[in-house]
């Protein structure tokens, strides 16, 4: 399947790489060495727009939606050129195959569209507004500009605006929230977070109920909470660092599902106050 991607070299020797801008996460952005499909050319195109809905297809066997990760790229991908080892490779915007995208999925699953997506980080406004108007988003609480007013009123991040959006207390680029709470904000934003969920005290072993609890409560579509926070661990419980490279990354383990289960169990009854008992249930 070679001609569904960019696989030509430049003058350098060097094949474009995907990977994305610099942003929160990493400084410098981060290269992840895979081909960029071919969108340019139409019969390419079309049958990359299949495989795409075909790969959700398959995914749909384990959920009732599926998240496109890095959906910046519908919109506008970030390309590379150059590798690692170059002090300062070249990156650029480069099209997506845009709204068509999202028009094939709907026709190909019949009017619906079963996915959600990933918004996260930097990419042009044309892109996020491309998201916003097909699909529901992400809202991520660490993120939230907690102790900042008006700012955190507007804020996507902020579960309050959740309408249209999956919300996270962290995701697995995140820490997990009880180290989050212990080492990320500052006094006044953990004052802040304190007032918010109604708990003058709260201390960071307790952040992690507090703010999911929160978030139950809030017009959110989806709440999705990591397993890490289920069980209130702290930096044991890191899943991932984005752009750094360590041999314990990916490789944790839940210590176990038995205290896994009492814990979800524990929510039963915020959960079916929240009105997503139904949902919960149907999962």
């Amino acid at each position: 399947n070679q001609e569904l991607y960019l696989m030509q070299k430049d003058a350098k020797g060097f094949r474009l790489s995907s990977g994305c801008p610099p942003d929160y996460f990493a400084t410098r952005g981060q290269m992840w060495g895979h081909f960029l499909p071919n969108w340019e050319d139409p019969a390419a195109r079309q049958k990359l727009l299949r495989l795409n809905a075909e790969q959700i297809t398959a995914l749909l066997d384990f959920g009732h939606l599926v998240r496109l990760d890095h959906a910046r790229a519908i919109g506008s991908r970030w390309a590379w050129s150059g590798n690692t080892s170059i002090p300062e490779p070249k990156g650029e915007e480069m099209p997506g195959p845009g709204q068509a995208y999202f028009d094939y999925l709907r026709q190909y699953f019949n009017g619906t569209l079963p996915v959600f997506a990933e918004d996260l980080g930097e990419m042009p406004q044309s892109a996020r507004e491309l998201l916003l108007a097909n699909v529901a988003c992400m809202g991520v609480v660490q993120f939230a500009p907690w102790g900042n007013g008006d700012d955190f009123a507007r804020s996507e991040h902020n579960p309050a605006n959740g309408y249209n959006r999956f919300v996270y207390a962290g995701t697995h680029d995140n820490p997990p929230t009880r180290h989050w709470f212990e080492e990320k904000p500052t006094d006044s934003a953990r004052d802040h977070i304190r007032h918010v969920v109604g708990a003058a005290d709260l201390q960071s072993q307790d952040a992690p109920r507090a703010l999911l609890e929160y978030t139950l409560r809030s017009p959110a579509s989806h709440v999705i909470a990591m397993y890490a926070d289920i069980l209130s661990l702290g930096k044991e419980g890191t899943l991932n660092v984005p752009n750094e490279v360590n041999d314990t990354f990916w490789r944790h383990r839940i210590p176990s599902f038995n205290e896994l289960e009492q814990q979800l169990l524990s929510y039963k009854d915020v959960i079916a106050a929240s009105g997503r008992a139904a949902v919960l249930a149907a999962s």
